[in-house]
């Protein structure tokens, strides 16, 4: 496997993988605000199970460069 040395590719994916992240924690705080009696383990299962469903997105889709 080649690694990948473009910064503009490596900046890209920086930047997915923080957007990804951020819409996790949001999606976690969202399951806290919809079940405030849920415990720690109970969101985690959700957030779990969320994540789990998520349909694909094909990136090829939306190539712009």
């Amino acid at each position: 496997m080649e690694l990948i040395r473009n910064p503009r590719m490596i900046a890209r994916f920086r930047l997915a993988l923080d957007l990804s992240e951020a819409g996790i924690l949001m999606m976690k705080q969202n399951l806290y605000r919809r079940h405030p009696e849920a415990t720690e383990a109970e969101i985690s299962s959700r957030l779990a199970a969320w994540v789990e469903k998520r349909p694909y997105v094909d990136p090829r889709a939306s190539q712009d460069s």
